[in-house]
């Protein structure tokens, strides 16, 4: 028989995560994956004490938040906007919490891998990097032969749209997806708010942007 596992796949809570969780089904998942922009930032916004910030908020909020996880685990990759790493904060809760890397880890059968990395914007935020970079990153990550892709931003053309038709996903991605052999069945990202909510199936993988939003996604 197989086994069916049940997602909840959230992105881009910015620190509303109880308006989020609270909107899925009452019914816990069987794995929670949060893929960036979990915390929100300070209001001046200071690069150099964002950090200090975003941890005085998650002392103040881990609670709450914890508990609508309801025992399950979790899995994430950090966003533009993150400063800090989610899984590690749960894991020093006792959450079961995995940290997502473009080497990947298996859990419960299923091989997970990916990265935070995004395109360049203006420099002031995590995980902006160059072209190149996010071509060896994209390649690493599928060469990790995935079940689940998990990035922070979408691939170039696949529920990427900005508003006025310009597309700010991932260029060196998309042109992997499409000319490198893969298994990949889920692919998970958020970071365009534009289509937070959306899936997507092409062939055998599911894309999935769950950008302010809750996507619930059996695999």
């Amino acid at each position: 028989m197989v086994s069916i596992m049940r997602i909840h796949h959230i992105s881009d809570c910015h620190g509303h995560f109880r308006r989020i969780m609270d909107a899925g089904p009452s019914e816990p998942p069987d794995l929670w994956l949060v893929t960036g922009d979990f915390f929100p930032n300070s209001p001046g916004y200071s690069f150099d004490q964002e950090n200090q910030w975003q941890m005085r908020w998650w002392r103040n909020n881990y609670p709450s938040f914890l508990s609508r996880l309801k025992g399950k685990p979790l899995i994430s990759v950090a966003g533009n906007h993150d400063w800090l790493e989610l899984a590690n904060l749960c894991s020093a809760r006792g959450v079961e919490a995995y940290k997502v890397t473009v080497s990947g880890f298996t859990f419960r059968e299923l091989k997970f891998a990916g990265f935070r990395e995004i395109p360049q914007i203006h420099g002031r935020w995590q995980g902006e990097v160059p072209e190149s970079r996010l071509r060896e990153l994209s390649e690493l990550a599928l060469a990790a032969d995935p079940d689940v892709l998990v990035t922070h931003a979408p691939p170039y053309g696949i529920l990427d749209g900005l508003t006025g038709n310009d597309h700010i996903g991932i260029g060196p991605l998309a042109t992997k997806l499409s000319t490198m052999p893969h298994k990949i069945k889920l692919h998970a990202f958020g970071h365009v708010h534009e289509h937070g909510g959306e899936m997507l199936r092409m062939g055998d993988t599911l894309f999935s942007n769950a950008a302010v939003a809750l996507n619930v996604i059996e695999l």
